[in-house]
């Protein structure tokens, strides 16, 4: 089957977008930002704490990484949070493909098939974005924990 990029192009979707969708578009914007400027900001983190190591000073380990564990795990939940809502949202949105307008006594199949590319193109783009948020969370989530293994001393 042949796809085009078309498909993730938002412009495709957004004016026939419903309001719901478009203020779930909104919320995963939010989302995408804070969990890239807190990934950014634990990675940096780590980074630190191995120069610190690497230098002999002291690094207060059990706290700082408890706090760093604690961050990823919230990202976690809130890309997990974030795909129930489209879940949530995408199936709200689902009755409305066969909303048409027109008073045809045949089944307008080209208006419904219409109006389904518009939410497989919308589903698309926020998979594909969710898909890169939970990459990036468990990236770091994996750094994390190999660096607490790394720079914990033994008990």
């Amino acid at each position: 089957m042949y796809m085009t990029l078309e498909v993730l192009n938002p412009r495709f979707f957004w004016t026939q977008l419903p309001l719901l969708g478009k203020f779930y578009v909104l919320f995963l914007c939010a989302v995408a930002l804070y969990t890239l400027f807190s990934s950014v900001r634990i990675m940096f983190r780590l980074n630190s704490l191995g120069r610190q190591h690497g230098t002999g000073a002291h690094v207060q380990s059990s706290y700082t990484f408890a706090f760093l564990r604690n961050k990823s795990d919230n990202l976690h939940q809130l890309i997990f949070l974030a795909t129930l809502l489209f879940g949530l949202t995408f199936f709200f949105q689902f009755p409305a493909i066969f909303l048409t307008l027109g008073n045809s006594k045949s089944f307008p199949w080209s208006q419904y098939i219409e109006n389904l590319s518009v939410h497989i193109a919308f589903a698309t783009d926020v998979l594909f974005v969710l898909l890169f948020l939970h990459s990036a969370q468990w990236l770091v989530s994996a750094r994390v924990r190999a660096a607490e293994i790394r720079l914990t001393p033994p008990h």
